[in-house]
Order: C-alpha cells, then sequence, then structure tokens
C-alpha cells in the first residue's frame, strides 16, 4: 500500500473514540463536549429528515403528476374501446335483425358491416331456415294510462290509489 493512503488500522488525527479521555480533559469537560456532539448530531439529524420529508412530498407530487398525465389516455383508450365494442354490437344486431339471422348466432358475425351480411347469408343458407325479420310490435305503454274512459282500472292503479289515500291520512292531509 502507498504510504498516503491510511489503512483500517491508522488512526484518523481529528476522531478520538468517545469513550476516552485525553489528559487534559475532566470529565465535566467531557461531559460538555458529548452534550455538544449530542446537539450537533440531532440538528443533523433534524436537517435530514426534514431533506427526507421534502424529498419524500417531491416524489409524491411528481407520482401524482405522472398518473394524471397518462390516466386521461388511459381513460381515452378504454371508453374507444367501449366505443369500438358498442358499435359493433349495434352494427351485429342490426344485420341479424334485418338478415333474418335468429339472435344466438349474431355474436358469430365479424368485421364491417358488408362482412357480417355476407356471414350471415351464409348462416342462413347453412341452417336452412331463416326467420323473418320482426315487424314492430304495437305495444300499448302502460304508463300512459287506459285509453277507454270507462274502462275499469287495473289493480295496480288501485293499489296506488289506496297507497295514496293511506300516506293522506297518516299525514293528516285531505285532497
Amino acid at each position: 500500500m502507498p504510504d498516503d493512503i491510511p489503512s483500517q488500522n491508522d488512526p484518523v488525527d481529528d476522531q478520538k473514540p468517545d469513550d476516552q479521555q485525553t489528559p487534559t480533559e475532566t470529565p465535566e469537560e467531557k461531559a460538555a463536549r458529548l452534550e455538544a456532539e449530542l446537539v450537533e448530531s440531532k440538528k443533523h439529524s433534524r436537517k435530514w429528515e426534514t431533506l427526507a420529508k421534502a424529498n419524500k412530498d417531491a416524489a409524491k407530487e411528481l407520482e401524482d403528476l405522472r398518473a394524471k398525465d397518462a390516466t386521461p389516455d388511459q381513460r381515452l383508450a378504454a371508453a374507444e374501446e367501449r366505443a369500438a365494442q358498442a358499435e359493433a354490437r349495434l352494427t351485429r344486431t342490426t344485420v341479424a335483425l334485418e338478415t333474418g339471422l335468429p339472435a344466438n348466432l349474431a355474436s358469430l358475425l365479424t368485421g364491417d358491416e358488408e362482412a357480417m351480411r355476407e356471414q350471415a347469408k351464409a348462416l342462413i343458407e347453412f341452417r336452412g331456415t331463416a326467420t323473418p325479420p320482426p315487424k314492430t310490435p304495437v305495444v300499448p305503454d302502460p304508463s300512459q294510462g287506459p285509453r277507454d274512459r270507462d274502462a275499469k282500472p287495473s289493480a295496480a292503479d288501485e293499489g296506488r290509489a289506496a297507497a295514496r289515500a293511506r300516506a293522506e291520512r297518516r299525514s293528516g292531509k285531505k285532497s
């Protein structure tokens, strides 16, 4: 080893072991010196703790900023994927209804609308029969009430009227 590099066994000039007194140091001086070193160590400890907390907060902010930057892109990609899937389902259902393909076979259709129409025709040919496209049924909307003014109210209407009457009696209101 070169002489200018200290080895592990060489004492460093400016360091003294804490548990050894110098011949001129009294126990009171040693206690004062150790107290001063303790105070100094606590200052350094608090300084590094404060820096560590600041670094932790800065790292958290950076992580949050990165998450915010990535989140809109991820949200957009997910929304576009859902929209594409919904559009494909709508196209499959529309083609199945228009060609008479049974609903349970509509999930087999893939590609664009023209390809789906070709696939639906091939499936109908393979199956042998097509169900005719359903006509839009005329179903009365039950929320609109009976059209005939002389018609007897339904059991549901009678139940609702009875419930309203009970509620009015309980609250003391009369209509």
